[in-house]
């Protein structure tokens, strides 16, 4: 490795790992809904075991998801080492961004000065150490985009360039949103096809490549997802591959979207300027001026189009960057899934700010250019500070609290609206004979975005499930309007907010929960039939995150 690679990796992969743990950020609701669960049931091969507790995204590919697991199980009570683990693909993808920013901006300050712009966006910045899985995703893609730029125009390397193939369907393999970087790398290696050399030849290999990587990385999960399901995608394209387990739809995030209009989708980057309010590509309030600078130069560089595309690298990057957003945008607008584009937007910030700059010295020309630019970064640089993070575990003495609760053996525990599988599968490691069976809110022939309705065998199958156990039932509950349709002769005891689980003092009825807690979004409540209260509720009530300190119903 060379001394100025050294240097880098030596100071920004740590200070990845510092950031993450000086931060805690955390996707909570996801965690608590899916990315624990799904690797404690590969871990404990429970496909087709548990019934659906986190709807349809039960299913997805577990891998990255089983690397949440055990790091949090490994290090559930020592928080800042978890997060140091968690931030270290974030310092290794500020360290690949790093060599692709030195690739178009030869002045090392200003290249380092396009990695903090990049790096302080809000879909990267408010995901650092958390396990959404955005991260070491982009840094997989990221990884493959340097191989690419370097293969087509720097020195052509088959190996690089077939295993930046590799990458991309890795990726695509890992999290399937990533999909969208594998089109616009292929869209724009064919754009370019003339940088390699036997084209045809090499852009097949490239495609084999890339499904070579799918298959290694998801292939064993395809076969046992056709295998229960009848559907390696499952529970996607199923009008191709019609599961009876599932609606005869192709399911996609655009069903969220679909009252948005043309414009709406054309002036999106403009709505993240001053976005202080909750938004569908977010689902909280956050600012961010880069996609709409971006949105305004390429505007302003559509006259300049001869002129750019001589520069073959650089408009490499605006096809490859521009394909991306624009699949982004139709098939999800959800801003956690553009981290490689929002790392890569600063080049073109500083390469145009480079252009712009008067080639004569000029007193007036230079005031205003630099003033423009220094506004301009500060702008960007306050998004941190204006933005709501998605959530974070501050002052959290554990990862993932324990509850105290004891689950009997071959209990059947019915999970009541999202998020709280995570709860579960850490509670089910000490019995995993038990059973966890999703209890579906669809309306009948509904097709909504994350649950089974009652046309699907899946459903089905989880309604004789609950049926046939339903007076030994344990319910694990997160929504104040269910709490009302619990089954009666319950016994119920609730958390002051599902994510400060602690589970503090019985509650019989749904009034007196809507009083003590009327300001809180979501809660989770344990109900169980009364002959199983002293064997569930065993343990001491009122720990708050397994803290040592009583919380008393008076202070509530």
């Amino acid at each position: 490795m060379k001394k100025e690679n050294l240097i880098s990796f030596g100071v920004l992969v740590p200070l990845g790992c510092l950031l993450s743990v000086c931060f805690r950020y955390e996707l909570l609701w996801d965690f608590l809904h899916y990315h624990y669960y799904n690797g404690f049931a590969f871990v404990y091969d429970r496909l087709g075991y548990d019934i659906a507790p986190a709807a349809l995204n039960t299913y997805f590919n577990p891998l990255l998801d089983t690397l949440t697991f055990l790091a949090v199980n490994a290090f559930n009570d020592m928080p800042d080492v978890y997060y140091a683990l968690t931030g270290l693909p974030f310092g290794l993808l500020l360290f690949v961004c790093f060599k692709i920013n030195g690739l178009f901006i030869k002045n090392t300050a200003l290249a380092l000065l396009a990695l903090i712009i990049g790096a302080t966006g809000f879909a990267t910045f408010f995901q650092i150490g958390t396990s959404t899985n955005e991260i070491p995703v982009a840094l997989i893609v990221m990884t493959a985009l340097y191989f690419m730029i370097k293969a087509l125009f720097v020195q052509f390397s088959l190996y690089g360039f077939l295993g930046a193939a590799f990458l991309l369907g890795a990726a695509a393999a890992l999290k399937s949103t990533a999909a969208v970087y594998c089109v616009s790398s292929g869209i724009a290696v064919i754009a370019f096809y003339k940088n390699i050399d036997k084209p045809f030849k090499n852009i097949s290999l490239f495609t084999l490549c890339g499904l070579a990587g799918f298959l290694f990385f998801n292939g064993f999960w395809m076969f046992k997802l056709y295998s229960l399901f009848q559907n390696p995608f499952f529970p996607f394209m199923n009008k191709i591959f019609k599961s009876p387990f599932f609606d005869d739809v192709n399911y996609s995030f655009r069903v969220i979207f679909a009252d948005r209009s043309f414009w709406d989708a054309v002036f999106l980057p403009f709505s993240f300027i001053t976005h202080f309010q909750t938004s569908y590509t977010a689902n909280n309030a956050f600012t961010d001026i880069r996609f709409a600078a971006a949105f305004v130069l390429l505007f302003c560089a559509m006259p300049f189009y001869r002129s750019l595309m001589k520069d073959k690298p650089f408009a490499f990057l605006i096809v490859w960057c521009l394909v991306s957003y624009l699949l982004w945008l139709y098939l999800f607008s959800v801003i956690r899934y553009l981290v490689p584009v929002e790392m890569m937007l600063p080049v073109f910030f500083i390469k145009a700010a480079l252009k712009i700059k008067p080639e004569k010295p000029h007193i007036l020309k230079e005031a205003v250019t630099y003033s423009a630019f220094i506004i301009f970064v500060g702008a960007c640089l306050t998004t941190p500070l204006l933005s709501q993070p998605w959530g974070k575990r501050k002052n959290w003495n554990n990862v993932l609290p324990e509850l105290p609760v004891r689950l009997p053996e071959n209990a059947v525990i019915g999970t009541i609206n999202t998020p709280n599988a995570a709860y579960i599968a850490s509670l089910l490691t000490k019995t995993p004979s038990s059973k966890i069976v999703g209890v579906f809110r669809s309306a009948e022939n509904d097709v909504n975005p994350w649950y089974f309705t009652k046309t699907s065998r899946m459903r089905q199958i989880a309604d004789e499930e609950l049926e046939k156990n339903k007076e030994n039932l344990i319910y694990f509950i997160t929504s104040p309007e269910i709490m009302q349709a619990r089954p009666k002769n319950t016994v119920c005891r609730q958390t002051r907010g599902i994510y400060a689980p602690h589970l503090d003092f019985p509650t019989t009825s749904y009034e007196e929960f809507s009083k003590r807690y009327k300001k809180t979004p979501f809660f989770l409540s344990v109900c169980v039939p009364q002959s199983l209260e002293k064997t569930v509720f065993s343990a001491p009530f009122g720990y708050y995150l397994g803290k040592n300190t009583p919380v008393f119903d008076d202070a509530l």
